[in-house]
């Protein structure tokens, strides 16, 4: 008996739980019994999990213990907040309102925003320059901006990255992105982008040509497609686009092909290999505002990745299938 207890004994002296730590840095790392308190400069840490003299001081998204009389990285995600350094100084930041010293108010200035006198302002053209009550409303010019951050008689006018107010009765730079988006500046007249369908005057169309897009006249004429080597006449009948023995006037805007004896727009989805239908909505087609003007025409496709094509079925209908397959050409004749 008394050896059984003697090797028990000796089995509970000699094997310890070998208790392990994690990584400096891990999430919550300072939570843990194994690891916390934490020592100067270790983290990842919550208030209360630092070692006596020190503070968990917020410096994005790893917080780390530092002396009570020091501070963590000048711009780091939230820097402010935290007891140790704010409020901030003039220039600090990362901050949000009410984390500034007397004086100073936090302006956005983009993805770190700095503690400013009332009486001065952040970066011109900094994201959000006109939503602050520092530098906004914003004068004729400056930006970025969104709606109803502009002074009266101006307007927040799309441009792109960063917007600018512009007076009512003028217009951004031309050629800048989304420029005819803008109430000022669209609907877009022939030859003026960038656009997107939908934001030309009318009887023209956007037309995709590169980085800018235009506004185009609307074209019209015969849709025919290449069928083993012979140009065929497409049409719409009963709903569904087919070859065709006589001609159909089709009209092309925005990228939409409509078939206009019937009134109806052809409408080739993207995603897998379907059936092209004639329905009112229609479907954009790449390459209906350009290759299809060429005198040898070009293949269309449902988005911009040409993932797929629109081909001839073998009993005439027009459906799509993946771009591996041979692609068809099409025109406007």
């Amino acid at each position: 008996m008394g050896m059984a207890m003697f090797g028990g004994d000796l089995l509970s002296s000699d094997v310890q739980a070998s208790e392990s730590c994690g990584e400096p840095g891990a999430k919550d790392y300072c939570a843990s019994s194994v690891c916390g308190p934490c020592a100067e400069g270790e983290g990842d840490c919550d208030p209360g999990q630092c070692a006596a003299g020190l503070e968990c001081v917020e410096e994005g998204s790893i917080d780390h213990c530092r002396a009570e009389a020091s501070c963590g990285t000048l711009d780091a995600k939230d820097y402010c907040a935290s007891s140790v350094c704010g409020p901030c100084a003039e220039g600090e930041g990362d901050c949000d309102p009410g984390q500034c010293a007397a004086g100073l108010e936090c302006v956005e200035e983009g993805w770190i925003d700095h503690c400013w006198a009332e009486a001065s302002c952040g970066t011109l053209d900094a994201k959000d320059y006109c939503a602050s009550s520092v530098c906004g409303p914003c004068a004729e010019g400056e930006g970025d901006c969104d709606p109803g951050q502009c002074a009266a008689g101006l307007e927040c006018v799309e441009e792109g990255w960063v917007d600018h107010c512009w007076a009512e009765a003028s217009c951004g730079t031309l050629g800048a992105r989304d420029y005819c988006a803008s109430s000022v500046c669209g609907p877009c007249a022939e030859g003026e982008g960038d656009c997107d369908p939908g934001q030309c005057a009318a009887g023209l169309g956007c037309v995709e040509e590169g980085s800018i897009d235009h506004c185009r006249t609307v074209e019209t004429g015969s849709l025919e497609v290449q069928d083993d080597g012979v140009w065929k006449a497409v049409c719409c009948n009963g709903g569904t686009p087919e070859l065709s023995a006589g001609d159909c006037e089709w009209s092309v805007s925005d990228r939409f092909l409509t078939d206009e004896g019937h009134g109806v727009k052809l409408d080739c989805l993207e995603g897998d290999p379907s059936d092209c239908v004639c329905n009112s909505t229609g479907e954009t087609l790449h390459g209906a505002d350009y290759s299809i003007f060429l005198p040898g025409g070009g293949p269309l496709f449902p988005n911009y990745l040409e993932e797929t094509c629109v081909v001839v079925k073998p009993d005439g209908r027009l459906a799509t299938d993946w771009t591996d397959s041979a692609c068809p050409d099409f025109r406007l004749d």
